[in-house]
């Protein structure tokens, strides 16, 4: 009954096998979550109308495509779309790209441009998973601005807090006891929550005011949006039928 809003989508608008390996757009205060699905959906359709063969491009000649088809849909709609990387790119201690690898400080100064330039606002995996040193130093440098997220292969939830390393993690669900334990830690913690994982969770993604949504180009992320636009209608039946009594 106490909950007034769904989750806002971070939807991924093209994956690459080479380099960063997802772009996302998402927005942070838009009230409309269907609108927001469409104008990213609409992105989504003009990056693969435009671009051929991404893995030979650079990051940021896709960065400057994704603002291309954001200007676009800004023309529309009367919230702030923003763009995201999500890089899972490390290997045998370097960072690899179609023109070169990276080691850790040329990685860092890299993010960093793409934060300080680009105005990249959330940047998932960095580095790896380990190197809690180089994410400190961005997460510093950088939280005002932007999203330092983990998304841990490895679940191990904890290494978030208390190291200043992240203002942001990627959860999944394994049982509601433990999964409401976790966001509950996260949130008494001022750490931003991305969720990720089977739409039929999506219920208690919302009960436990979850504020940010994974979403792909794929049947399940489908079946997630549309169960989460079914809840906005329950939502607001409830809040009507408060009213009317």
């Amino acid at each position: 009954p106490t909950i007034v809003q769904v989750p806002r989508p971070v939807y991924v608008v093209l994956n690459k096998e080479i380099g960063a390996k997802e772009f996302v757009v998402f927005s942070l205060n838009a009230r409309d979550f269907e609108v927001v699905v469409n104008s990213c959906r609409h992105i989504s359709d003009n990056l693969k109308k435009k671009l051929v063969d991404t893995n030979k491009l650079k990051e940021e000649d896709i960065i400057m495509a994704i603002k291309e088809a954001i200007d676009v849909e800004h023309e529309l709609v009367d919230f702030e779309l923003r763009i995201g990387i999500v890089f899972n790119n490390f290997n045998n201690g370097m960072y690899e790209y179609n023109n070169g690898n990276l080691d850790t400080s040329q990685q860092f100064d890299f993010v960093s441009k793409l934060i300080s330039s680009y105005s990249v606002a959330y940047m998932e995996n960095v580095f790896g998973e380990e190197d809690l040193d180089s994410y400190r130093k961005l997460n510093d440098k950088y939280k005002d601005k932007c999203l330092i997220c983990s998304n841990s292969k490895i679940n191990e939830y904890n290494r978030c807090i208390g190291t200043n390393a992240f203002n942001a993690v990627v959860v999944r669900f394994n049982d509601i006891s433990s999964f409401k334990t976790d966001v509950s830690f996260f949130k008494y913690n001022n750490i931003n929550i991305i969720f990720d994982g089977e739409n039929y969770i999506m219920d208690v993604v919302v009960g436990l005011g979850i504020p940010l949504v994974k979403l792909h180009d794929d049947k399940l992320s489908n079946e997630t949006a549309r169960r989460i636009k079914e809840i906005v209608q329950e939502i607001i039946l409830y809040k009507n039928s408060i009213i009317s009594k």
